[in-house]
């Protein structure tokens, strides 16, 4: 069985598996609308804080999945499941691990390059 370290790995799985799968049986054009519903079925959410929302997010992770969005970019920001940087400043974490390639740094809406700059500058 799969091990997933998070909820949200393995709701990309389930993602990524239905597309698959759909596009598989040569059925993803008729029913790229449903899968949110069918991974998502009910009206009780899983982690946000109502179902409609978590049906939205996934919506834009099966465009995703079907090529969709900035393929340019390794990360992809989801506006709609994105809660945005605290207004108040950036703090850089031990998470940093100070990377040449800065994708974080790219796809920040806010802004991010005074918070990789600091990085830097402490290492």
């Amino acid at each position: 069985m799969r091990k997933f370290d998070t909820k949200v790995q393995y709701l990309k799985y389930k993602v990524l598996r239905e597309v698959a799968r759909q596009a598989w049986n040569d059925t993803l054009l008729d029913n790229v609308l449903d899968i949110p519903k069918m991974i998502v079925p009910g009206k009780v959410p899983t982690m946000r804080c109502c179902v409609y929302k978590e049906r939205a997010i996934l919506a834009e992770r099966v465009k995703l999945a079907m090529g969709g969005g900035n393929t340019a970019n390794i990360i992809n920001v989801i506006d709609i499941a994105c809660d945005d940087c605290p207004a108040v400043g950036y703090q850089v974490t031990d998470s940093c691990r100070g990377c040449l390639a800065h994708r974080c740094e790219d796809v920040c809406k806010r802004g991010a390059r005074g918070c990789v700059q600091a990085r830097r500058d402490f290492l």
